[in-house]
């Protein structure tokens, strides 16, 4: 979508400085133009070459005078607020009102079929380590993949730490060796300690 407005002007030095502030605020050369009345061609055509509607193009045509001229910006869906921004600035000049009919017009775009993103078949997955399954490559990294240098080289590992050593250097609770079991001596297992017969009964 594409936002098309246009204002007209009581005089050319209005016109020229809406034209300045709107590049100022980033509007490129061939998305902001000024029309004014001349012999060479007529209003309504250079108008409409300007993206606008043939209805209001004639309505500007017949308001046009000498001295006069018409300023026409238009404004892509993205930036989000580009429109307003150049509806903000062209308001912000005397323009001509009675009579004109809503100088702000949409325009719907249609994308271009040639230039949208399309798979690229056969291609290597980039973010994958697997560059190309199934073909016997080594497994790499996106960095090696374009031959770019890591920041650091750093060797595989299977765990976070190595050689068993303690996450956080703090002492034990206690020193006492580790056993085997969490039942020590003669104690109750749970079944003898509810009532419950075990399903084999295990000699001690």
């Amino acid at each position: 979508m594409t936002s098309v407005i246009s204002r007209l002007y009581e005089d050319t030095a209005s016109a020229e400085a809406v034209v300045a502030e709107l590049h100022s605020a980033g509007f490129p050369a061939d998305a902001v133009d000024m029309i004014k009345q001349t012999g060479d061609a007529s209003v309504v055509d250079q108008v409409m070459a300007a993206r606008v509607s043939s209805g209001l193009a004639q309505a500007v045509a017949q308001h046009m005078s000498a001295g006069r001229a018409l300023v026409v910006a238009r404004a892509p869906f993205q930036p989000i607020g580009a429109a307003q921004r150049a509806k903000d600035i062209m308001n912000g000049y005397p323009h001509v009102h009675q009579g004109m009919p809503s100088g702000d017009e949409y325009i719907r775009e249609e994308p271009r079929r040639d230039l949208r993103i399309s798979a690229w078949q056969g291609s290597p997955r980039f973010f994958s380590q697997d560059i190309q399954p199934g073909s016997g490559r080594p497994r790499m990294s996106f960095s090696q993949a374009f031959g770019m240098r890591t920041l650091s080289k750093r060797k595989e590992r299977n765990s976070v730490y190595s050689g068993g050593k303690q996450i956080i250097p703090m002492n034990l609770l206690s020193k006492k060796e580790r056993k085997n079991s969490v039942i020590s001596g003669s104690g109750l297992f749970l079944s003898r300690i509810i009532g419950w017969t075990p399903i084999t009964r295990r000699e001690g």
